[in-house]
Parts: structure tokens; sequence; C-alpha cells
């Protein structure tokens, strides 16, 4: 069933408010400004009260909103490509203003804006602050710090690098990773559905009063920030004697979150679910279907009935929650532009946040009542067409014994009529990062050779091993085909070097004196590159398999232990062949969402320490069982 449209809540308080009387101001952080907006950051940090600790495996959420969201959407209103490659019909923002978002309104505003956002009530740091340097902070959440502490939010690990796929549009597990890790098959379902189910679990995650709150509150902010923007570049406009814009930047914030990322986010999950559980759903439904009348006794469901039952209503399970779950919710996202909705909307009470998160809570509640209602509903209509029309008699339709049998066919026959998309689901598109790149000549890593001992032949060898180790994470990805051509490693030979076996320590300070001369072939990383030391070239000796492939070491340019807080990092880790240019490069280099300490936290629940993608309980246990 499709969610009913929801009325907008009152947008919260906490994000500053524009009034008839002027602007409540704040700042921001870009890595436009880095350098200057860094230490805002990090004295507004440093303010923060103690916040409570975080769960285990979880870590905590300043903002569930990804910053680097603010320069994708520059780009985006300049370029009109909006997420899911769609395009935008609104006026684009025109070039020439690009220079104002960097540059302070005190250089540039008229009056009385200039004065307005300048003044005494503001801090002299954040008074001076480009509109750029305020977007950014806001997005950061670090703009209301006591929000931070009142309301602290902490996410698992494994769902925060799954979050960051999804935000980016990006399929929540390449295709090859999938087969390759055989979730495909049905001796692994169990797996397979626990993968799902984070996916799921994401969305429900996103969609709590909380979660959702703060994404809603950071969202309203800036918006008003490019509100307050927009007016003050149509009066610079009017001011030399020209007409207003016809490019609206609110508009474009808007149309940007909440029709197209939001929308792509919802679409490529969905996509993604429906397309690797509809083998999955054929087969136990199957096979369910195919046991023996006597399966089916009175007493009691055999064994393997009652497996194919358990997995059935599992899969349906999903069916109805990836419907629920998997779609935007932007309630309370403020669209004050639009006709008939110039005014009302925004409180100015600034504990509203609160109150708002209720009222969305309210409002999920009544949806999921009726969404239940709907469903039941579907159920028994199914249910009473089966009586009329006789179906599944071969197991004997009086039996009360069959009436769980009788419970779950119906299930599965309402979710095929009512979603249409479980046995012809859409197909994952291509992802925004493949699209951006195949206008590059090129891109990769610079790679070391540190292991010892091979002759020429067992390097050659190796050599192939990788490449097809490598070139595989691409399979069944969309549009890779150009892009996957790009994809490049530049040999460093380390003994040459006088850089030995696991001395990461000298690759590091090699590699920074490479990239001060700048001696770094052009659009390779200057922040991070691999190493294959003697463990990383014996684990591609053996054929690739579901629980073991090669593997590389990933080494970030910048470590520095004596400033290092995390125990047991070291500036570098393990990570799986196939997740080298389909997850690492397009999280840390194109997106940079992604720091090399979060993937290295994760690759120590792996028994070889190696990151292999995001994991599930259903993984991590059977691991600690090999351990123990």
């Amino acid at each position: 069933m499709s969610p009913a449209p929801l009325e907008p809540l009152l947008a919260a308080g906490a994000p500053p408010m524009r009034t008839r009387k002027g602007w409540c101001t704040c700042g921001c952080c870009s890595k436009v400004f880095l350098t200057m907006i860094l230490a805002i950051v990090v004295s507004m940090y440093l303010a923060l009260p103690s916040l409570p600790p975080t769960p285990p495996g979880h870590v905590a959420v300043i903002s569930p909103f990804e910053i680097h969201t603010v320069t994708d959407f520059l780009g985006a209103v300049k370029s009109g490509i909006m997420p899911g490659n769609r395009k935008t019909e609104l006026p684009l923002m025109p070039e020439e203003v690009v220079k104002y978002l960097s540059t302070s309104y005190v250089e540039w505003a008229p009056e009385p804006y200039k004065t307005q956002l300048s003044s005494d009530s503001v801090s002299a740091t954040l008074s001076t602050a480009p509109p750029l340097a305020r977007i950014m902070m806001a997005a950061s959440g670090m703009s209301d710090i006591l929000r931070a502490a009142l309301d602290s939010l902490s996410i698992e690990r494994n769902m925060d690098m799954m979050k960051k796929r999804i935000w980016h549009g990006m399929s929540p597990i390449p295709p090859a990773r999938w087969e390759s890790m055989g979730l495909s098959k049905s001796e692994n379902i169990d797996a397979a559905l626990s993968q799902i189910q984070l996916i799921v679990g994401l969305f429900e995650y996103l969609h709590t009063p909380r979660v959702q709150g703060r994404l809603r509150d950071i969202y309203n902010h800036i918006w008003f920030e490019f509100d307050i923007l927009q007016d003050v570049l149509d009066a610079l406009e009017v001011s030399n004697g020209r007409s207003k814009p016809v490019y609206n930047l609110p508009a474009l914030w808007q149309e940007y979150i909440q029709s197209y990322l939001f929308e792509n986010m919802a679409f490529q999950s969905r996509s993604f679910i429906f397309t690797n559980l509809l083998p999955l759903y054929n087969a136990t439904r199957s096979e369910f279907l195919n046991q023996p009348g006597s399966a089916f006794g009175e007493a009691e469901i055999t064994p393997v009935s009652q497996h194919h039952f358990r997995v059935l209503n599992s899969i349906l399970d999903l069916y109805i929650e990836t419907e629920f779950h998997v779609v935007p919710h932007t309630a309370g996202f403020v669209y004050r532009h639009e006709p008939g909705n110039v005014t009302g909307l925004l409180s100015e009470d600034e504990s509203s946040w609160k109150r708002n998160n209720a009222i969305y809570e309210s409002i999920q509640n009544a949806r999921r009542e009726d969404f239940q209602i709907d469903y039941q509903r579907k159920i028994k209509e199914t249910a009473e067409m089966r009586f009329a029309n006789d179906e599944h008699s071969s197991f004997g339709q009086k039996q009360e014994a069959m009436q769980p049998i009788w419970d779950i066919l119906d299930r599965a026959d309402t979710h095929q009529i009512a979603q249409p998309q479980i046995l012809n689901p859409s197909r994952v598109e291509e992802e925004d990062w493949v699209r951006e790149l195949s206008s590059v000549d090129k891109f990769g890593y610079a790679i070391y050779e540190m292991s010892k001992g091979q002759n020429e032949e067992e390097w050659k060898n190796f050599l192939t091993r990788l490449e097809l180790g490598l070139d595989s994470g691409w399979e069944g990805m969309i549009g890779v085909e150009n892009v996957r051509q790009k994809a490049t490693l530049h040999w460093i030979n380390g003994p040459d070097e006088s850089i030995f076996e696991d001395d990461f320590a000298d690759a590091r300070e090699h590699f920074q004196n490479m990239v001060a001369s700048q001696s770094i072939p052009a659009n390779l990383s200057t922040t991070t590159f691999l190493v294959v030391d003697s463990a990383s070239f014996l684990s591609f000796s053996s054929t690739p398999g579901s629980s073991n492939r090669g593997f590389l070491n990933v080494v970030l340019v910048d470590f520095d232990p004596a400033s290092n807080l995390i125990e047991g990092y070291n500036g570098a880790f393990k990570i799986v062949d196939q997740l080298v240019w389909t997850e690492l490069y397009p999280l840390v280099e194109h997106f940079h969402c992604a720091s090399l300490d979060a993937f290295w936290a994760l690759a120590r629940n792996h028994p070889s320490e190696l990151y292999i993608g995001a994991t599930t309980e259903i993984q991590r246990r059977a691991w600690n069982s090999l351990n123990n």
C-alpha cells in the first residue's frame, strides 16, 4: 500500500528562525574553508556537555545528515543533474553566485542585511563567516550543541556504513559481493535475509522520531540559510538596478532533498531488496508447496516444512516492512516558498523540537495502524477468494492443523497482488558516483609492493589474480563498462625505495614526500595508498570463495601515532579485493564520507580482521563459534 501523504509538521524551533525583524544567525563548516571552520567546530565540540556513553558497537551521532550533501547540492544546482541522474526543471544557480558563497556577508551584502547579519548578538567569528560556512555548520549539527547533549543519538557501526552507501545512492551491497558471499544460495538464506533486514532496519532507524526530527531540523536550518542568502542576493541585484534573479535556492534545496535525494535512496534500496528477495521467495515458496501432503499432518508440521514455513514467513515480513519503512519520510520539512504556504508553517517556540517529535510519532503510529488495517483487509479478501475458488485444495482445507499453512499462503498471495514489484522488481540504477567518474581520464591509488621471497613467475601470477579480483567487484553494476577501465594502480617497489616488509611508517613517509613534490600521477588519491605485504600476497594464492578472498592493506597518509586516540588502530586496515573500487574509493575518495578508522573498526569483527562490507549478527555469531 502506498503511504498516504502526511501533513507537514510545524518546523522545529531549534534551528535559527527568520522573523519579520530579521535573522538569528549561526555558523557552519566547509571543506572550502577547512582551516577557518575547523577551529569553530573544534571549539564548539569541546563546549559540548558530557554525552552519555554509546552502546558497544555503536558510534555517537551529532548529525545524522551527511554533511557533504551540501557541496553535492551546490554542484547539482549548477549542472541541473539531481540524484538518480534526474534533471531539474527549476532555474539553475549561475556560476557567478559561487563567489558570494565563499565571501562574508559583511563584504558584499547591501543594507539593511549587512547590519542585520553582523549584529552584536552574533559572535565575532560567526558574524563574519561566509554563507557556505554557515550552511555547513548547520549540516554538521554543531550549531545546536545543547540539542546534541540533551538528545544524544548513536547508530550501530555496520548500519552507519550501510547508511553512507544508501544516502549517496549506492546499491546497499555491491552485486558481486552478494554473489561472492553466496547470499543467493538457499543454504545461506538466513544470512541473506539478515543483510536485507539490516537495510530495512536502517530506514526504520532514520524514521524514528528522534532521528527523523534531527534530520528535519537540520534540513530546515539549511533551508533558512539558503532563504537568507536568496534574499540578500535578490537585494543585491535590485540595488544594482537589475531585476530579481529567477533562480530560487530554497526551492532548489527542497527539490534536491525531498524529490530526488530521499526518493533515490528509497528507490535504489527497494530495487535491491525486491531483486534479491525474488529468487529466495520463489525457491522457498516452491519448496514449501512441493512438500508431500503427508508433511502437513493434523498433529504437527515436519522439520523440513517448518524450516520453509519460517523462511517464507520471514520473507513476507521483510516485504511488508520494506513497504512501510523504505519510503521517504519528510513530515515537517518546510516548503514555505510554495504558493499558498507562505506563512504559518514555522514555530517560534525554542523547545518545539520535542513537541514536533511527538507530533511526528503520533502521525507514524496512525500511519502504521492504517497500514496494518489495510493489510489485514487485503488478506481477508484473498482468503475469501481462495475459499470461493477452492485453491490449494490438495492440503486438506478442512483440517484445523492446516490453518497456519493457509494463513501464510494467503499472506503470500496478498503480497503478490498488493506489491507487484515482488514478481517484477525495478532494476537498481546507475550509481551517481559511477556516472560522475565517467568524465575523468583515470582514478585510483598508488600501491606499494612490500612482500618478499617471490620469483618473477610467482609475482606475475599474483598480478593476474589481483587484477581479476579487483575487476570482479564491478560485476552486476549498471553503467560501469567505461569506468572500470579507468581504475588505476600506480605501483611503487618498496625495496627499491628502501621500504621493507611491514614498514608502513616508512611507506607513509615516502608517500608524503611524493605528495609534497607533486610526483603522484594525476587523479590518484593523495590521502590513501595501498600495500601488498606477504600476507596479502598469500591471500591471493587460493581460489576465491565465499569465505576466502584476496585482500590489500589500506594506509592513511596523514596518520600520526602520537595524536592517535583509538586503541589498537595504526592508520591501516585490510580490505577484500572486490570492495576496493566499489566501496573504499567512492566512500573515502569520491564522497569523503567515511574514515579509514571506521573501516578498521568493522574489520575487527572478522576472524582475520578483514573488512568484507557490512556484516550482521548471524555472520558474527558464526565467526565467534569458529574462534571458540
